[in-house]
């Protein structure tokens, strides 16, 4: 046990303060009163300081797992182990030695909140099933002799009865989510889904071997492609082996990028129930495939004719991306993320912070990373679809493209005498766009969330066509302000009449112009 205010007595498992009857400060106050008697008279008021304390952490007759911690009904927990049929135990011990009724009446509303919530479906144990649920009644039948008490109870002794029968195996912890199912003409509806400790366990590794899948293709199979394409081209000879060899890692990163797609489908609409289809998979690929073909065969031609200028195009690249969400965090203004895990110290969370913008860079610098990090967010990934950021970055990086191609075909070297220089950068720009073409119909068509959308692409870029349209519109009526402005005086002496009645209409249309821009 431990002192601190404004609990007199507190008891801390594993760094948490637990309040309920398992991992927690309920049990250890129930056993202090059991031997009440043998206490000090100054532990004895200590004992009784943190009973009347924890009464005070009720929420809507029910106590929340942790201290300081906010119940949320979606999410509410009525076990013995964390929760009011648990707590209930405390309440009663204390009425039993003080005989003050402030006791008995909190642990009757223990047991109303345990018949009211329902009998559990998580087994027939007692930690978290019908067990611990029907104790509760036991024991307010003995303090109160109420017989309604003793026909709940008999009521989960029938479910007990039943689930045994059932043969279902009890998972040791199971835990209850809510998933949203995506809108239909409208609404939208709740989806309850019962998690046992197995499952997680395989959605935990499952997430592990797509984070790592994402890691290991875009900091090791990327630039393991690039060099050995790199290695192809100077030499004029791929053999069967490396041949293999480069499918084999193109595979890998294209795989790496699809699972990074769908981590941030899953991250991004978390609350709700997201399937997504096979021929959103087959669109993500043919995306990909093309995007990161194109990619590595643009910068292996430029590497082979200028050498020294392409470490300068890489550091830009990398170095700009690497630095860019630290950018957007010291605008932001916002403070340090501290422990966004509990084991991590400042440095830690430096130096995971650290290794996470590293493989943003990564990731960038052949494809769009679909996760966008964001530092000052308590995830730390960006769960807003920005549109006009994934533009600007296609555009910026079918520029980049066309200049790079561009200066391999001006700095071309003899081992490309038998190539038709412009019909393979054609090919290539044909194929950047092949893979924007795929990612528009992916968004458009196939995304599995594509109604939560506002705006969706199409909406966007045509809203971007329309800014850009209603700007040359405003330069068009400047333009042609000045110009009537700047007549010469002789032309206004000659024609005095003429140039006002003309003037006039083009005043006029221009504030037709610039009310309709």
């Amino acid at each position: 046990m431990k002192k601190r205010k404004p609990f007199p007595l507190m008891y801390s498992y594993y760094g948490t303060e637990y309040l309920g009857a398992a991992h927690g400060l309920s049990s250890i106050l129930q056993m202090l009163l059991s031997y009440h008697e043998h206490l000090k008279p100054s532990d004895q008021e200590l004992v009784w300081q943190s009973v009347d304390f924890l009464m005070e952490q009720e929420q809507n007759c029910n106590w929340p797992p942790e201290l300081g911690e906010a119940i949320e009904r979606e999410n509410e927990l009525v076990h013995w182990c964390h929760g009011a049929p648990g707590i209930a135990y405390l309440f009663a011990k204390a009425y039993l030695v003080s005989k003050k009724p402030q006791y008995l009446d909190t642990c009757i509303r223990c047991g109303e909140l345990t018949w009211q919530k329902g009998l559990l479906k998580k087994g027939p144990g007692i930690c978290h099933g019908v067990a611990g649920s029907a104790y509760v009644f036991l024991l307010l039948y003995r303090l109160t002799g109420n017989s309604k008490y003793i026909y709940r109870a008999q009521r989960c002794f029938e479910v007990f009865c039943i689930y045994c029968q059932s043969n279902h195996i009890e998972e040791p912890y199971v835990s209850i989510t809510k998933k949203r199912q995506i809108p239909k003409n409208g609404h939208s509806e709740e989806i309850e889904k019962e998690v046992g400790q197995a499952e997680g366990k395989l959605f935990t590794h499952r997430s592990a071997f797509s984070r790592a899948s994402v890691i290991q293709a875009f900091l090791g199979s990327a630039p393991q492609l690039t060099l050995q394409l790199y290695i192809s081209v100077l030499r004029q000879d791929v053999s069967i082996g490396r041949c293999l060899f480069m499918v084999l890692s193109l595979l890998s990163i294209v795989y790496g990028a699809l699972r990074c797609n769908i981590l941030a489908i899953k991250i991004k609409y978390d609350e709700y129930d997201v399937k997504v289809k096979p021929l959103a998979y087959v669109c993500i690929f043919l995306w990909r495939s093309f995007e990161i073909v194109t990619r590595v065969i643009v910068l292996v031609l430029f590497t082979s004719v200028l050498k020294a200028w392409v470490v300068i195009d890489i550091l830009i690249n990398f170095l700009g991306f690497l630095f860019y969400p630290w950018i957007l965090f010291w605008c932001s203004g916002s403070p340090f993320p501290e422990n966004f895990e509990k084991a991590f110290s400042r440095l830690g969370t430096t130096i995971v912070l650290c290794f996470l913008t590293l493989l943003y860079a990564g990731i960038n610098m052949f494809c769009w990373s679909a996760v966008q990090l964001k530092i000052n967010n308590p995830d730390l990934i960006s769960k807003s679809q920005n549109w006009y950021r994934l533009l600007v970055y296609y555009m910026v990086r079918f520029i980049e493209n066309a200049f790079l191609l561009l200066m391999w075909y001006l700095y071309k070297t003899d081992i490309y005498m038998y190539v038709c220089a412009p019909l393979l950068m054609l090919q290539l720009l044909i194929g950047y766009c092949t893979a924007i073409l795929f990612m528009v119909v992916f968004y458009q068509f196939f995304h599995p969330c594509k109604k939560l959308f506002s705006p969706n692409a199409s909406e966007s870029f045509q809203e971007w066509l329309k800014c850009a349209c209603c700007n040359r519109r405003r330069r068009e009526s400047c333009e042609s302000a000045e110009n009537t402005d700047l007549r010469s005086p002789t032309d206004r002496e000659e024609t005095p009449s003429s140039s006002k009645i003309s003037s006039m209409p083009s005043q006029i249309l221009n504030t037709d112009e610039l009310s309709s821009a």
